[in-house]
């Protein structure tokens, strides 16, 4: 890292961000923007590589996400709530790959966070684990 003060641009019609997470020089935030279905405004992934991007580009599904958790090239984020069923999606940042994982009954928030291929998540007194690539949940303690 060179120590210098960088602005990431943001994009038109975006309110503050709400979530931020990283990864090495990926930097991914959560942020509602103009861009869904006739430019109505929903929560939305932004994704950024310091050193290397341009513009900042939306990185999830177009649909009101929440949680973003960032590991490697990989992206896990929970997309629906409000009425909607909710469900986890991964996505790969470079190669585009998208994929829903589970139902939002896994929980994410401020209770889980990704590490390579696992969503670590706790409740109560458990940890737990939830394998992106297989779907199988372990305790962890």
């Amino acid at each position: 890292m060179d120590k210098k003060v960088r602005t990431i641009p943001n994009c038109d019609g975006c309110e503050l961000i709400e979530r931020l997470v990283y990864y090495e020089n990926r930097i991914y935030w959560l942020n509602a923007a103009n861009a869904c279905e006739n430019g109505e405004r929903c929560g939305v992934v932004f994704y950024y590589r310091i050193g290397e991007s341009k513009e900042a580009k939306i990185v999830s599904d177009l649909d009101w996400v929440s949680s973003p958790a960032a590991y490697g090239e990989g992206l896990v984020y929970l997309k629906g709530g409000d009425g909607k069923d909710s469900y986890i999606y991964y996505r790969n940042v470079v190669t585009n790959e998208s994929r829903r994982i589970e139902n939002g009954t896994y929980l994410f928030g401020y209770r889980s966070g990704l590490w390579k291929n696992l969503i670590i998540n706790w409740s109560g007194n458990i940890i737990k684990s939830l394998n992106i690539d297989a779907i199988v949940e372990k305790n962890q303690m």
